[in-house]
C-alpha cells in the first residue's frame, strides 16, 4: 500500500483509539484530572488532631464525574486519622438509603440528559452529611463537579465553625447622613468604614450607598470572592429648601456615577422624575431648624404587596419610602452576558408616571399627573450563574437607610434591613463566602509595549519556527527561483490584488451569497425609498473604538444604504454634544469587550438619523441584531418621514398573580400577597427600537388611547370584562390585536414530607378571554397540553426543606415545553414563512368551531401547530401524575398553537355573567392574532437561545400595522430551523448514516484501490 494511504489510515486509527479510550475512562469515572488531589497543610493538621469522631456520609446516585473523586477525597481524609474518621457511600435507590436521605433532608435534583439524540432530564443525588462529635449535623446539598475544587475548604470551615464561630465583617461606603443605619448594622457584625476605591478584602457584606466614583473593578472583585453587595442610589438627588414665602421648593441634581456603575451589569437607571399615586411624607428640617412635613409624588410609598423578598429568610413586612428613585430598566440579554440571573423584587404600583427632570427650582404645583406607564422596577436582585460567586441587591434609592427616614413612623425600614442582614449574614452563607478558592496568580499590569511583545511572541513564535524549518528544507533541496511559476499563476495573483477592493467594506458593497438573498434589497423597499429619498446621518464610533462584535455594523449599514441609494454622512458621537444626542433620541448601550487584555463593559452610541428638511426620525440602535432588519428599519423610517405618522401600539401586560389558595396562605400569616412585577417590560423597548409608539394601558382601569393601530394584550386575567369590552369595540371597528394567553404555569416542587419527589402543579392563570372566544368559536382548551417534540429549560424548583422555602433552578425536559418547528408553520403569510423555532412554555391549543365561526363570518388561519404526536391531560386539581407525561392511545394529531382570525367581529357587552354580541354598523373587517403562550414573551424568555420569540412578535406587529409587504421585510433574517419529531429507530438510522457514511466511503475506496493494485 502507498505511503500516502498508510499515513492517513494510521492517523485515523490513533485518533479513534484515543477517543474510545477516553470514553471508557469517562464512563468509569476516571477520565478527569484533578489538580488539587493533595490536602492542604491546614487540613492535614486539623484532621490528624481531631477532638471528636467524624462521620461523613455521601448520598450519591447517577451523577457522573463526582462520585469517584469525592470518594477518593473521603478516603484521603480517613487515611489521616483512621480511628477518628469514618465515611460511607449511601445509595438512595435502596430502601434504607432512601429513608436515610429523607431523614437528613437531602433532596435529589434534575440535570440535563441526552438519550437517543433527545433532550431529557435525569434525577440525581449528591449530598454530604457531616456528623462531628456532639455538634449538630451538617448537610451540604447539591454537590456538583463545579464544587469539587472548593469542597475541602468548605468542609474544614464547617468543622472549625463550632469553636471558631465567624463574626461577619460589614463594609459601609456611604456619605455622612447614614449614622443610624451604621449603628444599627453594628449588632450584626464588625463595621468597617470604606470608600468606593478601597473595600476591605475580608468584608462579607458590602453596602455601597450613593456612590461618588464608578470603580466597577472593586465591585467585581468582591463578587468574584463570593461576597454580597448592596447597591443603593439614584441617577439624581433632590435638595429641599424654603423660599421667602415659606413654600418648600425642590432642586434636582444629576448623578452620572450611578448609571456608570450599573451599566456593566445590564441595568440602566432612568433619569426621569419617577412619581406614583402611592406616595408618603418625609420630615425636612430647614436652615432655621424648623421641621416641615413634605408630601410629594416622588416620595414613593412601596407597600409590601409590591415588593417580594423571595429567597430571603423573612417575607416583606411594612411599607418602604423610596424618595427620588430612578426606575431600574433591566436588559435581560446584557444581564445574562454579565453572568447574572435578575430577580425583580420591588416595583411601583400600576399608577406610576414620569416627567423630565426639571432643570431649575420647582414645587408640587409644577408636577402634573401624566399618563401612567405601568409598574417600574425599584428593587432588583442579581444572582450570579456561578454559585460560588456573590450576588448584588440593587435599590433605586438609598432613602430607606438615610437618617430621618430610617426610623420614620409607619414605615418598616428597620424590619427590611433586619431581613436583609438575617439573610446575608446567615452562618452557612458566611462560611461559603470565606472559602479559599484555588486560582491562578493574577497577571501583573503590563504596558502597551509589553502586551504587544508578548502577543507577538505567543501568536507568531510557533508559525515562525515552522516557517523557518520550511525555508531551510526548501533551501536544502533547490535554489530560490520564481521561474517555475507559470504566467497564468502570476496573472491570477496580480488580479486578486487589484480586485481586493471589491470585497472591501470601504466601497460599501457586499456580495450576497445567501440562498434566500436576504442581503439583497427587495424591489418593494427600493420603490418605497426611491419615491422620496431621505438623507442619513450614520452616527457610530470609528472601527478602532468599536467592540469586535460591532465592527461589522458600519460595514453592513453602509452597504445597505448604498444598495438603497441613500446618501449618508458619517458622524462620530465624540464630535456631538450629549444634549444633541439626547434630543434626537440616541442613548448609549453596553457591550462586553476586551481592552488591554481585560474584559470590560463598553458604552456605545450607534444609530441612524434619517431626515428631510424640517422633519427627522431616528433608528435608535444599530447592533448585531438590528442590522439584520436594517432594510425594514430604513423603509419604515422613510414611511414615517413621508406620512408624519408612527404606528401606535396599546400594550396591556398583566402581572403574575398568586392563586387564591396561595394568597390565602399569606393572609393567614398576616402578610400581603405579592402582586408581581411587569414581566413583559422588554416588549416596550423592543417595539420602540423598531419604530413603534407604545402606550401602556392599565388592565384594571383600561382606556385605549386615540388612534390606536394595534392592541397587544399579554395574559388576560380575571376579571377582564372592561378590557374585553374595549377589545371587542376595537375589533368591531376594524382594528387589529394580538393576544398571548395560557391557562397554567406549571411549578416544580419538592416536599420533605413527600420524600422530596418532584411534583408538578399547574398554577391557574385565570385566563379570562375565553368568555369572549368561546361564543365566537375559537376557545382555548383548558388542559395541560403535551408534545413529544419538546425542549428543555432550567426552571425554578421550590424546595420545602425547612421553614423558609428554597429556590433552585433545575433542568426540566418534559413534554409541556412544546417546541414548535417550521415544518408545522403556515407558509402563505409572512408572519411565519421564514420563522425559526418557537418554544411554547406550558402552551395551550385553540379548538376552532367551524359552525360558530361561520355564524359570525370569521375566518381562521392556523399559523403554528404542534407535531402529530400531541396529547392532553385534563387537570382538575392536585399534582400532575407521572402517567400524564407519557402519550396514551389518544393522540390529538396537529393542534393549533397560534391562529389569525379575520372577519367582522361582533361587539361584546357584559351585562350578565355571559356576554351578549351585536354587530354595529358599519362593521369593517378586523384581525385578531391569538398565541397559545404568554410565558414565551416574558423578559426571561423573549430572547431565549435557539428560539425566535421576538422575531415572531415583530413579524406579527409589522403585518398588522404596516401590511404583508413590510412583514416580508421584517421577516428577512437568517434562521436555523429545527426538525420534526423522529422516532428512536429513525434517529438511530440517521446517526448511522451521518456518522458512518464518511468512514465507510473512505474504507471502501481504500479497499477497492488495494484490490485493484494487488497482483493476483
Amino acid at each position: 500500500m502507498d505511503n500516502w494511504i498508510k499515513i492517513p489510515l494510521v492517523f485515523l486509527f490513533l485518533i479513534a483509539l484515543v477517543f474510545y479510550t477516553g470514553r471508557l475512562l469517562e464512563n468509569q469515572g476516571t477520565g478527569h484530572l484533578y489538580l488539587t488531589a493533595a490536602l492542604s497543610p491546614d487540613s492535614q493538621t486539623f484532621y490528624t488532631k481531631l477532638e471528636a469522631p467524624l462521620s461523613l456520609t455521601y448520598i450519591a446516585k447517577h451523577l457522573k464525574g463526582v462520585k469517584t473523586p469525592l470518594q477518593n477525597f473521603l478516603a484521603r481524609l480517613k487515611a489521616l486519622a483512621p480511628d477518628r474518621i469514618d465515611y460511607r457511600i449511601v445509595d438512595p435507590d435502596s430502601e434504607p438509603g432512601r429513608a436515610y436521605a429523607i431523614e437528613k433532608k437531602a433532596a435529589p435534583f434534575h440535570v440535563r440528559d441526552i438519550q437517543r439524540d433527545e433532550h431529557g432530564e435525569q434525577t440525581v443525588w449528591s449530598s454530604l452529611v457531616i456528623a462531628y462529635g456532639d455538634h449538630p449535623e451538617i448537610l451540604i446539598p447539591r454537590i456538583t463537579s463545579s464544587d469539587l475544587p472548593y469542597l475541602e475548604h468548605l468542609l474544614l470551615a464547617h468543622l472549625k465553625a463550632p469553636t471558631h464561630l465567624p463574626r461577619p465583617v460589614i463594609a459601609i461606603s456611604a456619605p455622612q447622613q447614614f449614622g443610624l443605619f451604621t449603628k444599627f448594622l453594628g449588632q450584626w457584625g464588625d463595621i468597617a468604614l470604606a470608600d468606593s476605591n478601597t473595600i476591605p478584602p475580608d468584608a462579607d457584606v458590602i453596602f455601597w450607598l450613593d456612590p461618588t466614583s464608578a470603580n466597577f473593578s472593586v465591585l467585581q472583585n468582591a463578587i468574584d470572592k463570593g461576597r454580597t453587595v448592596v447597591l443603593a442610589g439614584s441617577p439624581y438627588f433632590i435638595d429641599y429648601s424654603v423660599n421667602d414665602t415659606g413654600e418648600v421648593t425642590y432642586r434636582a441634581y444629576f448623578n452620572a456615577t450611578w448609571e456608570k456603575i450599573l451599566a456593566p451589569l445590564g441595568i440602566r437607571p432612568q433619569s426621569d422624575l419617577l412619581m406614583d399615586q402611592s406616595q408618603g411624607p418625609i420630615l425636612f428640617r430647614d436652615k432655621k431648624n424648623k421641621i416641615h412635613q413634605i408630601n410629594a409624588p416622588f416620595h414613593l410609598r412601596v407597600m409590601p404587596g409590591f415588593y417580594d423578598l423571595k429567597g430571603f429568610l423573612s417575607p416583606a413586612r411594612g411599607a418602604l419610602n423610596f424618595v427620588s428613585a430612578g426606575a431600574l430598566t433591566v436588559d435581560s440579554r446584557a444581564v445574562s452576558e454579565a453572568g447574572y440571573h435578575p430577580d425583580i423584587l420591588g416595583t411601583t404600583t400600576d399608577n406610576a408616571y414620569i416627567q423630565p427632570l426639571p432643570t431649575g427650582p420647582f414645587t408640587n404645583n409644577h408636577l402634573k399627573e401624566a399618563p401612567t406607564i405601568g409598574k417600574q422596577n425599584v428593587m432588583l436582585r442579581l444572582r450570579h450563574k456561578d454559585p460560588w460567586k456573590g450576588e448584588i441587591l440593587v435599590l433605586a434609592t438609598s432613602s430607606p437607610f438615610r437618617d430621618g427616614i430610617f426610623n420614620q413612623p409607619n414605615y418598616a425600614h428597620r424590619v427590611f434591613l433586619q431581613t436583609i442582614m438575617r439573610t446575608f449574614t446567615d452562618h452557612d452563607r458566611i462560611l461559603r463566602g470565606r472559602v479559599k478558592r484555588p486560582s491562578s496568580p493574577p497577571i501583573p499590569q503590563l504596558s502597551a509595549t509589553s502586551r504587544v511583545i508578548w502577543r507577538v511572541c505567543v501568536v507568531f513564535v510557533v508559525p515562525l519556527i515552522l516557517l523557518i524549518l520550511g525555508v531551510c528544507l526548501y533551501y536544502s533541496h533547490m535554489r530560490v527561483s520564481f521561474g517555475h511559476l507559470s504566467l497564468r499563476t502570476c496573472i491570477a495573483i496580480v488580479v486578486l490584488i487589484i480586485a481586493s477592493p471589491l470585497w472591501s467594506y470601504q466601497w460599501g458593497q457586499l456580495l450576497d451569497l445567501t440562498a434566500e438573498k436576504i442581503h439583497t434589497p427587495l424591489s418593494f423597499s427600493r420603490e418605497q425609498i426611491q419615491n422620496q429619498i431621505p438623507k442619513a446621518d450614520l452616527i457610530i464610533p470609528t472601527r478602532a473604538h468599536l467592540p469586535p462584535a460591532l465592527k461589522k455594523v458600519e460595514m453592513e449599514t453602509v452597504a445597505r444604504l448604498n444598495s438603497l441609494g441613500i446618501n449618508y454622512t458619517l458622524r462620530r458621537p465624540k464630535d456631538l454634544s450629549t444634549a444633541y444626542l439626547n434630543r434626537i433620541g440616541l442613548r448609549p448601550y453596553q457591550v462586553k469587550t476586551v481592552r488591554d487584555d481585560v474584559e470590560i463593559s463598553q458604552s456605545v452610541i450607534s444609530g441612524l438619523l434619517l431626515h428631510y428638511p424640517g422633519n427627522a426620525t431616528i433608528i435608535p440602535r444599530l447592533d448585531d441584531r438590528t442590522t439584520d432588519h436594517l432594510e425594514f428599519l430604513l423603509t419604515t423610517a422613510t414611511l414615517r418621514l413621508s406620512t408624519g405618522k408612527t404606528p401606535h401600539i396599546a400594550l396591556i401586560s398583566e402581572s403574575p398573580r398568586l392563586s387564591p389558595a396561595e394568597a390565602h396562605e399569606y393572609r393567614q400569616k398576616h402578610l400581603s400577597p405579592p402582586r408581581g412585577a411587569d414581566v413583559f417590560s422588554e416588549l416596550k423597548t423592543l417595539l420602540r427600537t423598531y419604530g413603534y409608539r407604545v402606550s401602556y394601558v392599565n388592565p384594571r382601569t383600561p382606556h385605549l388611547p386615540p388612534q390606536t393601530d394595534l392592541v397587544i394584550w399579554m395574559q388576560p386575567r380575571r376579571d377582564a370584562s372592561p378590557m374585553i369590552a374595549l377589545l371587542s369595540q376595537h375589533l368591531a371597528r376594524g382594528g387589529r390585536a394580538i393576544v398571548a394567553l395560557q391557562h397554567y404555569n406549571i411549578q416544580q416542587r419538592q416536599y420533605s414530607g413527600g420524600n422530596f419527589e418532584t411534583v408538578y402543579w399547574p398554577q391557574p392563570q385565570y385566563q379570562d378571554l375565553n368568555r369572549y372566544l368561546e361564543p365566537l368559536g375559537i376557545p382555548q382548551a383548558r388542559e395541560v397540553l403535551m408534545d413529544q417534540t419538546r425542549s428543555r429549560l432550567a426552571l425554578e424548583t421550590q424546595i420545602y426543606r425547612r421553614a423558609v422555602r428554597e429556590y433552585d433552578p433545575q433542568e426540566v425536559a418534559l413534554p409541556f415545553l412544546i417546541r414548535a418547528v417550521p415544518p408545522h408553520f403556515d407558509t402563505t403569510l409572512p408572519i411565519t414563512r421564514q420563522l425559526g423555532d418557537q418554544l411554547f412554555i406550558w402552551g395551550n391549543r385553540f379548538v376552532p368551531d367551524p359552525h360558530r365561526l361561520q355564524m359570525y363570518n370569521l375566518t381562521v388561519t392556523p399559523l403554528i401547530s404542534t407535531s402529530n404526536r400531541t396529547w392532553a391531560y385534563h387537570w382538575s386539581g392536585g399534582w400532575l401524575p407521572k402517567t400524564a407525561f407519557s402519550p396514551d392511545s389518544l393522540l390529538l394529531s396537529h393542534q393549533s398553537l397560534a391562529l389569525l382570525v379575520t372577519g367582522t367581529f361582533p361587539l361584546a357587552e357584559f351585562n350578565a355573567s355571559s356576554p351578549t354580541f351585536t354587530h354595529p354598523m358599519p362593521n369593517p373587517q378586523g384581525h385578531l392574532l391569538l398565541i397559545g403562550s404568554s410565558e414565551m414573551f416574558k423578559n426571561e424568555y423573549l430572547y431565549a437561545p435557539g428560539f425566535q420569540h421576538e422575531q415572531f412578535l415583530l413579524n406579527a406587529v409589522a403585518y398588522l400595522t404596516h401590511g404583508p409587504q413590510f412583514a416580508d421585510l421584517q421577516a428577512r433574517r437568517k434562521i436555523a430551523p429545527g426538525f420534526s419529531y423522529l422516532s428512536p429507530d429513525q434517529k438511530i438510522l440517521w446517526r448511522v448514516l451521518v456518522v458512518g457514511l464518511g468512514p465507510l466511503s473512505f474504507g471502501l475506496y481504500v479497499f477497492f484501490r488495494y484490490i485493484k493494485k494487488r497482483p493476483w
